[in-house]
């Protein structure tokens, strides 16, 4: 089992040099849980790549 941060959830979803590594870990261990607070921070993230 993982414990996903923000940062590694945004990996996936938003084009980084880090998405690559992010998807070879989610295949490598399925199995994610993330604090409540991850969907908060997620939108923070969200708005700055927006910027």
């Amino acid at each position: 089992m993982i414990v996903a941060d923000t940062n590694l959830i945004a990996y996936l979803v938003m084009p980084s040099p880090y998405t690559e590594a992010a998807e070879r870990l989610l295949v490598r261990e399925p199995d994610w849980v993330a604090p409540t607070l991850w969907r908060s921070e997620f939108r923070n993230v969200l708005a700055l790549y927006l910027r």
